[in-house]
């Protein structure tokens, strides 16, 4: 069995950094075609890491797939959502539901976004890929400064600046 009858062509990606948050989410996203082949295909994928132990629930005619098991000290819990139109995964279960539940829209809020609608306008139509990358630049060294990382690294590293 392949992916390409199950997940369309397009893969997409957001990252965010939330100011309730103490790290950045990534999600990935892929169109659905077949949803009973993406669904084996996700049952494969979360049998095959031995050390996992995946979770399976549905919410609103929504699989969500839960990796239980906490690896490392910032408590990520990879989360698949997997509905009849998309494929959501991410590092974290509230960021993927709140993904899985803006698809549901007619529009996405990025496509409407003034800064989306100029920058699409810049350039020719997209053949292959388009990105779109803004970053306010206040927010990243806001979070860097006060992420634990960096105040345990000057801790031990005086003469950093």
């Amino acid at each position: 069995m392949t992916g390409k009858a199950a997940f369309g062509p397009e893969l997409g990606s957001l990252a965010d950094w939330p100011s309730s948050a103490h790290w950045p989410t990534l999600l990935l996203t892929l169109p659905v075609l077949d949803v009973a082949k993406a669904d084996k295909i996700v049952g494969t994928a979360t049998r095959a890491d031995e050390d996992a132990i995946w979770t399976r629930a549905e919410k609103d005619g929504v699989r969500y797939f839960f990796d239980a098991v906490i690896r490392n000290s910032r408590s990520n819990h990879p989360t698949i959502a997997l509905s009849d139109r998309l494929l959501v995964a991410g590092f974290n279960p509230v960021s993927v539901e709140e993904a899985v539940k803006r698809s549901g829209s007619a529009s996405s809020e990025l496509s409407e976004s003034p800064a989306y609608k100029s920058a699409a306008r810049l350039v020719p139509a997209p053949t292959n890929f388009f990105c779109l990358y803004r970053h306010p630049t206040s927010i990243l060294p806001a979070r860097c400064f006060a992420s634990p990382m960096l105040l345990l690294a000057a801790a031990f590293m005086p003469t950093a600046e």
